[in-house]
């Protein structure tokens, strides 16, 4: 009998029981009555072939939805019916909006944008439907729509692409802070980058606040745009800002540097600046937050040397060796990875780092462990804390006859590291050896360079059972070459199985002919 109720009565009757009740005796009833209705809600407003699905105006349509999204509060136990009523009403709506899109409103965007519409076919019309709406509008009007629409499936992006090309129009005159959420927003969503990264210019640019700017470098750089269309920016105001830069924020100076790891012009331009700046701001930095910063600087390739790097480097020792005694074992691990990267500046930090990691040994997995031995090799193998290591690793390989605790690829990079600081340590390549020759079938091309890189040409450290070591070694490798050849043969032979097949298939097609 429900499914036979017109338009005009469900409306009111779901609007009925979205109202809320505190009644026990009533509630009960209520409840049945919502997921009875709700259930035939679907059914109600139609099939795919009936008429009736652009009856209802939008404003009646959102109404209802709003309704149903009113029961869902009260009712948590209705969630699944009241989803497929979401379903249900948003497919109307987006008939509705095909059918009939001069009921569009702004005032509708924010909740349309919130449904889970059919946007292949909705996307356009209702783009079309919003042109003539979107003209006169202030900049940053639009702002939270952008950033919703830019989150959609890319089949709305032509919504995305409407609101950005208004708020784009206008930037010209917004005020900086508005100017910088609406750049942020289009360059954290990738849409319209290259037209982000034009608008970073006089006089827009000297506008933006420092901080804000930072961000959208950033993004931009995040997302892989160009590096001539990001110098411009970075050279006019970023890498010049001088004291500025230090008022940045920890959390954006820390997010451009990590940017540089996809932007060269990023690592080349900003990172030295970034790391000056951190070092006048490094008290209110987290430890973990610093760490990260180091190995960015120490390993980029472009920054270490640097001015603002040396200071960085400086600084490190003198701010963050208090603070070791209170780290967690995963964030002490970190820093003593950076400070290893930056070990020709920071080795205090490095060696304090080292020994405090060092009694935590207990509470990291192998995996951490194999990171603090890579991390302290800088300290050479006469310091205290890599022979505490590597005997450690000795005596754990010693032990994992039956139950191996490292892949093969880990012991061999263990044995690159041990012929790097202690090629001497003959006992410690002795138990890699024989563990490498019980896992080494699991052996890839990174631990076969590790191997080659420990042993080079067969010379490198000796101990017992080398010999036999690299003959195993060279065996492997022989037969893991031939079963890539042959697996490599396997191809050609489908390939011209399927060109004979084509061309059987042709000349029967011609005879038929």
């Amino acid at each position: 009998d429900l499914a036979h109720l017109s338009h005009s009565a469900a409306v009111p009757v779901l609007s009925r029981l979205a109202e809320s009740e505190t009644s026990a005796d009533k509630l009960q009833n209520l409840t049945a009555a919502r997921r009875r209705f709700l259930i035939t809600l679907p059914v109600l407003l139609g099939g795919k072939k009936d008429r009736r699905r652009d009856s209802l105006p939008l404003t009646t349509l959102f109404s209802m939805h709003k309704d149903v999204i009113a029961i869902k509060s009260f009712e948590k136990e209705l969630s699944d019916a009241c989803e497929g009523a979401v379903e249900s009403i948003s497919e109307l709506i987006g008939t509705r909006v095909r059918h009939v899109p001069e009921e569009v409103s702004l005032e509708m965007l924010p909740e349309l944008l919130s449904l889970p519409l059919n946007w292949r076919a909705v996307a356009e019309p209702l783009a079309d439907a919003l042109s003539p709406l979107l003209k006169n509008q202030k900049p940053g009007v639009l702002l939270q729509p952008l950033r919703t629409a830019c989150k959609l499936p890319k089949s709305a992006r032509p919504i995305a692409e409407a609101l950005a090309g208004v708020e784009l129009r206008g930037i010209t005159y917004a005020e900086g802070s508005v100017a910088a959420e609406i750049l942020l927003a289009l360059a954290e969503n990738n849409c319209q980058i290259s037209t982000v990264a034009s608008k970073l210019r006089p006089p827009l640019l000297q506008r933006l606040p420092l901080p804000d700017l930072v961000s959208i470098v950033a993004a931009l750089g995040e997302q892989g745009l160009k590096d001539d269309l990001l110098r411009p920016p970075l050279q006019a105001k970023v890498a010049v800002a001088g004291p500025g830069l230090a008022l940045v924020p920890p959390s954006r100076l820390l997010r451009l540097a990590t940017a540089s790891q996809q932007s060269s012009c990023i690592a080349q331009t900003a990172l030295g600046p970034v790391a000056g700046a951190a070092a006048q701001s490094l008290e209110s930095w987290t430890a973990e937050d610093v760490s990260e910063l180091m190995l960015l600087v120490a390993t980029s390739g472009f920054a270490e040397n640097s001015p603002g790097a040396k200071r960085l480097f400086s600084r490190v020792t003198e701010v963050l060796t208090p603070r070791l005694s209170a780290l967690s074992a995963t964030v002490l691990l970190k820093v003593v990875v950076a400070a290893g990267a930056a070990a020709a500046h920071c080795r205090p930090l490095l060696e304090a780092a080292a020994n405090r990691a060092a009694l935590k040994g207990a509470d990291m997995k192998p995996e951490q462990m194999m990171l603090l031995t890579q991390g302290v090799l800088p300290l050479g193998g006469s310091h205290p804390v890599v022979t505490r290591l590597l005997n450690f690793w000795a005596q754990l390989l010693a032990g994992a006859e039956k139950a191996p605790v490292l892949p093969a690829d880990d012991i061999a990079q263990l044995a690159m590291m041990a012929s790097m600081v202690a090629p001497e340590n003959g006992l410690m390549f002795h138990v890699i050896a024989q563990r490498l020759q019980e896992a080494g079938s699991s052996l890839t091309e990174a631990g076969f360079a590790s191997i080659d890189a420990a042993f080079p040409g067969g010379a490198g450290p000796k101990f017992p059972g080398k010999e036999q070591l690299l003959t195993f070694i060279e065996e492997l490798k022989s037969k893991k070459a031939e079963e890539s050849q042959s697996k490599a043969k396997l191809v050609p032979r489908k390939d011209r199985s399927r060109s004979r097949s084509r061309r059987s298939r042709s000349e029967r097609r011609s005879r038929r002919r």
